[in-house]
């Protein structure tokens, strides 16, 4: 974690220690791969807010604070052009703190948790495009055949997102015990919510891995994926690697959450029940996997036309019938056999 000795030392002593006693209290819940990145993120929010107040007028205690000074903050922020999801997120911070605060017994003013805060968006599931993905694909696929040292690598990385779902978080504390390459598969440990899941490899993202371990052997206990000096992988490294991917490949405003609601859109697109593709995808709620993929008009009339053919009477009565005739089954494919024919020939 980012030292905090010499953290905001402008910052009022008791005003400090709220804020640094805040993110300690915070981080145990944090995955490894991002509490350093949180951590800075988090100091960051509290510092810019409460130097932005101490600038205006004179605070030695958090107590002092009032709403005025919230709504004023808030404001300003949207007034030079920040985007309302971002101020929200860090004005989160600082309603945290307040709170918890508060449940200490600190004589924090009511009035600071009735101030409105913007509201979050209700945002459509931003999967790729069919076209897009593809030509993701045909980029990234030339790592698996290039001499570059770090291609294995790439080439590991973007096809666990793409065919697998794992969210970025988990795909960082991967650990090369949670691969079972024989049989097509990985355990995701401790995912959202401290549970465990099974996610199914692709032929193609199986190939990736076996070529990124051939090059890249390290303990079996060690994380998955490590750089060319064994160091794990960070967020804003391979957010920036799959943007330039993006980049080459044409398609814009590539992140490795929408490669997550590609995959879902993908599935569900292909006749995977949703109630598989909530396993996969590691949701508590059917109704968080149902924001996740979006079904193309092509599918419901698909499912539609599908449906009226079984059970709907036909035009002209069949010439003989029986009543012990059997109605065919709807029941969808299999998940795991669907995993290679939604990703494109090559």
């Amino acid at each position: 974690l980012p030292d905090a000795q010499d953290w905001a030392l402008d910052l009022p002593p008791s005003i400090r220690q709220a804020c640094l006693a805040y993110v300690q209290r915070h981080q145990g819940g944090w995955r490894a791969s991002q509490r350093r990145e949180r951590a800075l993120h988090v100091r960051g929010d509290l510092a810019r807010f409460w130097r932005w107040v101490l600038a205006r007028r004179a605070l030695q205690q958090v107590s002092e604070l009032r709403a005025q000074d919230l709504q004023a903050y808030l404001d300003e922020r949207l007034a030079k052009g920040d985007k309302p999801l971002t101020v929200r997120d860090a004005l989160d911070r600082v309603f945290g703190l307040l709170h918890e605060l508060a449940e200490q017994g600190e004589p924090i003013a009511p009035a600071l948790f009735r101030v409105a805060r913007p509201a979050r968006p209700d945002a459509l599931p931003r999967a790729l495009s069919e076209d897009e993905a593809q030509r993701l694909e045909r980029q990234a696929r030339a790592w698996l055949v290039s001499d570059r040292p770090e291609a294995g690598l790439d080439a590991a990385w973007f096809f666990l997102l793409l065919h697998t779902g794992v969210r970025v978080s988990e795909l960082l504390d991967l650990r090369q015990a949670d691969l079972d390459l024989d049989q097509s598969r990985l355990r995701v440990r401790q995912g959202k919510g401290d549970r465990d899941r099974v996610v199914y490899l692709s032929e193609t993202a199986a190939q990736a891995l076996r070529r990124y371990l051939s090059v890249c052997a390290h303990p079996h206990y060690a994380l998955l994926l490590v750089d060319a000096h064994s160091r794990p992988l960070r967020y804003a490294w391979l957010r920036a690697r799959l943007a330039t991917l993006g980049q080459s490949a044409g398609v814009d405003a590539v992140t490795p959450h929408r490669l997550r609601h590609t995959f879902a859109t993908r599935l569900i697109n292909a006749g995977v029940p949703i109630t598989s593709l909530q396993k996969l995808l590691g949701h508590d709620c059917l109704s968080t996997t149902q924001i996740y993929a979006r079904v193309y008009d092509q599918t419901v009339e698909r499912d539609y036309r599908r449906a009226m053919s079984v059970s709907a009477l036909p035009s002209t009565p069949p010439p003989t019938s029986t009543p012990s005739e059997a109605i065919p089954s709807l029941n969808p494919p299999v998940v795991e056999p669907m995993l290679e024919r939604m990703s494109i020939n090559t």
